[in-house]
């Protein structure tokens, strides 16, 4: 079990591996196919960075 692992079931602020960040944005692809080529980089970008940012997660606390 990783330091990050145990931070994240414990509900602290954690990155998103790159890995996590491609696939959410995979996810999100035909959404971006209806744009015109150049707000699809642009938002991608802003995607990428927005998911990168470490984020509070609360495994406990859900649904």
């Amino acid at each position: 079990m990783t330091l990050r692992t145990i931070a994240h079931h414990l509900g602290l602020p954690v990155r998103r591996d790159p890995q996590e960040v491609a696939k959410i944005i995979e996810g999100l692809r035909p959404t971006l196919d209806e744009l015109p080529d150049d707000r699809r980089e642009r938002l991608a970008a802003e995607w990428t960075k927005v998911l990168s940012e470490r984020h509070w997660h609360r495994p406990y606390l859900r649904d």
